[in-house]
């Protein structure tokens, strides 16, 4: 066991009195179980293990609330530190941390607000427990420490007797103006307010006692004064209120900072009660904290305050050519006070008079004085005596370009004289340009020696070029854009896949350019294909470039901008639209039989592969049309994309879409109607039955169909009536025939549609297919006249479509092809009629 547990607990034990405790068998107890439970841990430990031992303590004495170290070497490594206060119970740990590797462990503690006395640390770790003694001292603290006579003061006490009454002493003389009985708590505390006893200037000490436990704070009696701010740079306008200095009206009050006085806005003093208000400017001063002193001659008062930022000029340019270099000057931390005059000179010569803002800064420019070239002081001095000085130096320098005109892109150079810097910087209208090393200053001193640069893009006009080195040296000189980079295209309007032309001006000679077609969510690099004289993308020896490039199909339709770079970096931009191509899709014909061929016509200015989708009334796709475009002048046209509808195709309105979004995502669409096919009725052939004709010529039954596509006519159709099994019956039925056909044709034509083109074309198809019927049919004697009667029938259709034709100056090229094409089958089937009648005879 320690030395010093030992002999506490001997002490203990001996009943020995200790002014600390309150009831000394409590405390006895405690310390006897506390004593045991630590031997007893390290009895029972098994295997044996090093017990901790008692920690130590950054301090062992101090005030309730105070933070110590409680520090130890030999504990468990890595093992978990629990720091208890008094004893081991949970609601007393004050905190938990680990030891290191080695054993070692630190940890911070507060101390709590408890009574005056000795307390233990106790210290917990794997292996057992240990303490240190930590003893609780009285103190009190006074708010505030200065005042004067009568004033109210605040003063609290810890660490004192539990429920024990408190005596205050001021100066060691009893209180007289006590303002309630005083009494801590539980926890030693107390907390109360007395009045400044009427005694002279000077520091006391106010004493608090329970009659055991007593502490002391300093307060002095005296004046005091406060400011309105505690920091500020120079220049700062500061408001002083001062109380406690002499009671005669009048009295003058010095203010210093750091001995030094302050300029003050009005003079300062007293009241008749003696008190004050004034305001101080804070004067230049390097960054640091001060005292602000005042002073009535003889009373005295102070408080802090903090310079942040002292007073300063700043010259642009700081060199330049006697007499002719304009000077910017700026000052900041001068007096807060706005139209406060602020003169700049160098030595007795005066350059300017400017006046500060608010802030305590100021702006203005002089012209560079008529001095020898030289290093010069440049000072700023206010009304109030803040100060600042900065460097000068007056130089003969100068600069020139050739030529003193040009276009964007040209070469120009650039010659310099009485530079002293190793490098300079060139701007032009204060955009840099580049910087350039300067010649040898113990030879030439010449700057540049003739360097090029190239005129960047900026719109034509005048521009200040300035060159300044490394020391500061300056000079400017004047350069006249005569023209601009600019790109041209045509057409400004395009659609994917367009070919546009592409001219650009004013760029540097022999250089290559980087074409960039973008928006805000799209961009891709155009390369062109140079025109004549052209190669790549590189300009001609005047900076010029034409080309042509295809505008990508992978652009949506939409604006867009051409942006050209080059490798000096002129730039310049050009709108584009991309829009949908200029393409017409559209059927021949607005209405078709069941069991017709239609066609669609396209043509377009490109050539843009697409389909058409056909969709039955029912909204089922029919068919897909590929569009295949080809030449044809000035254009790309497909003039017959054919389709032919079933027999038994669904009446009413079809529509058709056209497809070309692989192109910019065009599409156009529209719609058609479909009419029941002409029911004729014909010898031996039921009336309800509709007739029409396949590719070879031959009548055909067309029969109900369910599916796409249309059916491909056969030569052998079933339907097909011969001559040799219908003779007889076509005999009989070749009169009757021909006067059907004639009806046929004449209810054709009056049920038309009143469209020219449409009406022909229905008149001479009713009138030819009743014709080619009745030839297939006419293969006895009998049939002869009926064969001529056919013939007159095909002259008359021709004869009457022509009419037509030319009363409405609208024969299609697609009506003539058809008429030709069933003349040519109803005269072949005529002269087979005859032969077959002259073989018969």
């Amino acid at each position: 066991m320690p030395n010093r547990q030992a002999l506490l607990l001997k002490k203990l034990i001996e009943g020995k009195k200790m002014k600390y405790i309150k009831n000394r068998q409590t405390k006895l107890l405690a310390y006897l179980i506390t004593t045991l439970l630590l031997a007893s841990i390290t009895i029972a430990a098994s295997p044996p293990a090093i017990a901790i031992s008692s920690p130590a303590l950054s301090a062992s004495h101090g005030n309730a609330g105070d933070t110590i170290t409680v520090l130890g070497t030999d504990a468990q490594p890595g093992s978990q530190i629990n720091i208890f206060w008094e004893n081991a119970n949970p609601t007393n740990r004050l905190t938990t941390f680990y030891a290191i590797g080695s054993g070692a462990y630190s940890g911070e503690i507060n101390i709590p607000v408890v009574p005056a006395g000795a307390y233990y640390i106790i210290v917990q770790d794997f292996n057992g427990m240990a303490g240190s003694i930590f003893t609780i001292e009285p103190k009190i603290t006074i708010a505030p420490a200065l005042g004067i006579p009568n004033d109210t003061i605040h003063v609290s006490g810890t660490g004192f007797a539990a429920n024990a009454n408190i005596t205050l002493n001021f100066g060691g003389a009893p209180f007289t103006t006590i303002l309630q009985t005083i009494t801590t708590d539980a926890s030693g505390t107390f907390s109360a307010t007395f009045s400044v006893p009427n005694q002279p200037y000077g520091s006391y000490n106010i004493y608090a006692s329970d009659s055991i436990n007593t502490a002391s704070a300093p307060f002095t009696i005296g004046a005091s004064i406060d400011i309105d701010k505690a920091q500020g740079s120079a220049g700062t306008v500061v408001t002083l209120t001062g109380r406690g200095f002499t009671a005669t009206e009048g009295t003058n009050i010095a203010v210093t900072i750091n001995s030094s006085e302050l300029p003050v806005v009005l003079p300062i003093k007293t009241a008749a009660d003696g008190t004050f208000t004034g305001q101080v400017i804070i004067p230049t001063l390097p960054a640091a904290p001060y005292q602000i002193s005042t002073s009535d001659g003889t009373i005295t008062a102070s408080a802090p305050f903090n310079v942040t930022v002292t007073s300063g000029i700043t010259l642009s340019p700081k060199t330049g050519a006697p007499g002719i270099q304009t000077v910017q000057i700026s000052g900041n931390g001068f007096t807060a006070k706005a139209g406060t005059p602020v003169t700049v000179q160098i030595g007795p010569l005066i350059l300017g008079t400017y006046t500060t803002d608010i802030t305590g800064t100021f702006t203005g420019t002089f012209t560079a004085p008529t001095l020898f070239p030289a290093v010069y002081t440049v000072t700023a001095k206010d009304a109030n005596g803040l100060v600042a000085s900065t460097q000068f130096q007056t130089t003969l320098t100068a600069l020139a370009v050739t030529p003193t005109t040009g276009a964007t892109g040209a070469t120009v150079t650039l010659t310099g004289f009485g530079f002293t810097g190793k490098t300079a910087n060139i701007t032009i209208d204060g955009t840099l340009l580049s910087a350039i090393s300067v010649g040898d200053p113990q030879t030439s001193g010449t700057l540049l020696g003739g360097a090029n640069f190239v005129v960047p893009t900026l719109p034509a006009g005048t521009y200040t070029i300035t060159a300044t080195d490394t020391d500061g040296l300056t000079a400017q000189t004047t350069l006249s854009i005569t023209s601009t980079s600019t790109v041209t295209l045509n057409p400004t309007i395009a659609s994917p896949d367009t070919t546009v032309n592409v001219a650009t001006r004013w760029f540097e000679p022999y250089t290559m350019l980087t074409f960039t077609l973008k928006n805000a969510t799209y961009s891709t690099d155009i390369y062109p294909a140079p025109s004549t004289g052209f190669g790549g993308t590189t300009t001609n020896a005047t900076g010029d470039y034409m080309g042509t490039f295809v505008v990508p199909l992978t652009c949506n339709f939409g604006n867009y901008v051409l942006s050209i770079t080059s490798a000096h970096g002129l730039t310049a931009e050009v709108p584009l639209t991309v829009s949908p191509m200029n393409i017409a899709v559209a059927p021949r014909q607005s209405q078709y039989a069941q069991g017709e061929t239609g066609t669609f016509k396209v043509t377009s200015e490109l050539n843009t592969p697409g389909s058409i989708v056909l969709t039955d009334p029912n909204g089922f796709t029919f068919d897909v049309l590929a569009v295949n475009l080809q030449k044809a002048g000035g254009a790309y046209t497909d003039p017959y994309i054919t389709f032919r509808l079933p027999s038994d195709a669904p009446v009413g309105t079809w529509s058709w879409t056209a497809d070309f979004t692989a192109y910019g995502g065009y599409t156009e669409a529209g719609h058609f109607t479909v009419v029941p096919a002409v029911s004729l009725p014909s010898a031996g052939i039921a009336s309800s039955t509709k007739i029409g004709t396949s590719d070879d010529g031959t009548v055909q039954n067309d029969s109900p169909k369910t599916n796409y596509p249309i059916d491909t006519p056969s030569a052998t159709d079933s339907n097909e009536v011969t001559n040799a099994d219908k003779s007889q019956e076509t005999s009989n039925s070749g009169a009757s025939s021909s006067t059907d056909s004639t009806n046929a044709v004449v209810a054709n034509k009056s049920s038309a549609s009143t469209d020219p083109n449409t009406e022909t074309q229905n008149e001479f198809i009713a009138s030819s297919n009743v014709a080619e019927t009745a030839i297939k049919t006419s293969t006895t004697t009998s049939s002869i006249a009926t064969s001529i009667a056919l013939t007159l029938l095909i002259a008359g259709s021709i004869a009457s479509f022509a009419m037509l034709g030319l009363r409405y100056k609208c024969v299609p090229f697609s009506a003539v092809a058809q008429i030709i094409t069933r003349c040519q089958k109803i005269i072949k089937r005529l002269v087979t009629g005859v032969a077959n009648i002259k073989i018969s005879l």
